[in-house]
């Protein structure tokens, strides 16, 4: 595990793990409030999800005429691939301050469901008392077209109070089917545009923005604490929300769609050599 500490803002990043972030505690006033503190028993706690985030069905996708198979991971015995590669893979460090960690990981193309090598390098930058920027890139090290997406798993801790409200963007839910795949509809989303409780709501859902700025934030409402912001860049134009319990809450930023590799919906192509670079931050005021 590597930890930062700075100004009563810190985390722990496990590198062995795929470079989760395990913890994220911060301080508004005179108090340290643990926002991201994940159990044993949370699912891809703070993974990082690539190549894929979400599902792939069946494991099986094709890419410019050529056919690939995954190894299927899903929970409750679904047949699909599940939240991609690297989320149990070791990083090194590439770089370390007192506020800044930056870990990268290198892929050799050795698996026959995913042949494109690449790089991935992920930053966490710790700002003032109550602020993480991530910053990440992607490189494909390959001499072909590499097919990817990304997304980032953190559970938010709802234990601090019973009375945490969530706002979301305006947003269509992408319907799934009995596998969790989307069916291709979409239809639109009105709860959640203003601050609502979340006590009792149970989600396992993917959302589309419906309109992208530069910054394009969700919201979680802690009364008499403060309100965590998670922003995400232009490159993250959906959203999954997974919530099966009352003490946690996953809010997963997405550059594509579920099982973006069959239905191509957000899916990002990267020339031989071309790089990639997102980003994302978690604001507590």
């Amino acid at each position: 595990m590597e930890e930062l500490s700075y100004n009563g803002n810190s985390i722990v990043v496990d590198c062995k793990r795929g470079a989760a972030l395990m913890q994220w505690t911060c301080r508004k006033g005179q108090n340290l409030l643990p926002l991201i503190h994940h159990g044993k028993t949370y699912l891809f706690e703070g993974s990082w999800l690539f190549p894929f985030p979400n599902r792939v069905s069946g494991g099986r996708y094709q890419f410019q005429g050529s056919r690939y198979e995954l190894a299927t991971n899903d929970l409750d015995g679904l047949p699909n691939a599940l939240h991609g590669l690297v989320h149990d893979q070791a990083f090194k460090i590439a770089r370390k301050e007192d506020n800044y960690l930056e870990l990268a990981y290198c892929y050799e193309g050795d698996q026959p469901g995913f042949p494109f090598p690449y790089e991935l390098r992920l930053c966490y930058q710790l700002k003032g008392e109550a602020e993480l920027i991530l910053s990440i890139e992607v490189v494909n090290l390959g001499e072909a077209d590499m097919p990817c997406g990304l997304g980032w798993h953190p559970y938010f801790n709802l234990s601090m109070t019973p009375s945490a409200r969530l706002k979301l963007p305006p947003v269509t839910h992408m319907e799934v089917d009995e596998l969790m795949l989307p069916t291709g509809k979409e239809r639109p989303f009105n709860d959640f545009k203003n601050f609502e409780w979340l006590h009792g709501h149970r989600f396992d859902t993917c959302f589309r923005l419906l309109k992208m700025e530069e910054k394009n934030s969700v919201f979680l409402s802690f009364p008499n604490q403060g309100t965590l912001e998670l922003w995400q860049d232009f490159n993250f134009p959906f959203l999954q929300v997974y919530k099966t319990r009352e003490d946690a809450i996953a809010l997963e930023p997405m550059t594509c769609a579920i099982d973006a590799l069959n239905n191509g919906v957000g899916l990002k192509v990267l020339s031989p050599r071309q790089s990639w670079r997102l980003q994302m931050g978690l604001r507590f005021f």
